[in-house]
């Protein structure tokens, strides 16, 4: 799957993924998975 999100996404992204210490992908997972529980 291919999800286009402005600059300004993708950084904020990064910067939480950073601060758990895992990967943007990581991240964007955790998130979906969450909000479908």
């Amino acid at each position: 799957m291919n999800v286009d999100f402005p600059t300004w996404v993708v950084a904020g992204l990064d910067r939480q993924a950073q601060k758990l210490g895992i990967t943007r992908q990581a991240l964007i997972k955790m998130w979906i998975a969450e909000r479908l529980e």
